[in-house]
């Protein structure tokens, strides 16, 4: 993958995820993908004492790797999880004023760890077509 596609992937992403975007009401799971369903979390104020729970972020199979305490007003958390073999799919989580800005899911470097690429568009398919619904708990659950 070249750095132009990977940035590709990227933008498409974060336009997915636009506010003017958000649809009103609950989704219906049946007719909505998950990265649909996960539009309404942006927005929504994150809980600070769910977050730092590390045994309840278990249970959805994350972990937190970042956790800003107390966060800016302007911050990131991060999560790991494992998938399809990979123990270094990372979701970030941006947030502002303790709401959700932006949802971005990707891979740490095992070499260093502050480096971050973008999923390829299958890899990103897959994790949301498999963990969907787990995602959505999460996020129920990290989000007041």
């Amino acid at each position: 993958m070249t750095s132009i596609a990977a940035l590709s992937i990227v933008n498409n992403i974060m336009l997915l995820f636009s506010k003017s975007e958000i649809p009103e009401g609950r989704p219906n799971r049946e007719e909505k993908s998950a990265m649909e369903r996960l539009k309404r979390y942006i927005g929504s104020k994150i809980s600070l004492d769910n977050i730092k729970d590390a045994e309840n972020l278990k249970a959805f199979g994350f972990a937190c790797r970042y956790l800003p305490d107390p966060p800016e007003d302007f911050d990131e958390f991060e999560f790991v999880t494992d998938f399809e073999g990979m123990n270094n799919l990372g979701l970030m989580v941006t947030v502002e004023m303790a709401k959700i800005k932006k949802i971005f899911f990707g891979l740490f470097s095992p070499d260093d760890p502050d480096i971050v690429s973008a999923l390829t568009e299958d890899q990103l398919k897959n994790f949301l077509d498999q963990r969907g619904d787990t995602l959505i708990r999460f996020f129920d659950y990290i989000t007041q």
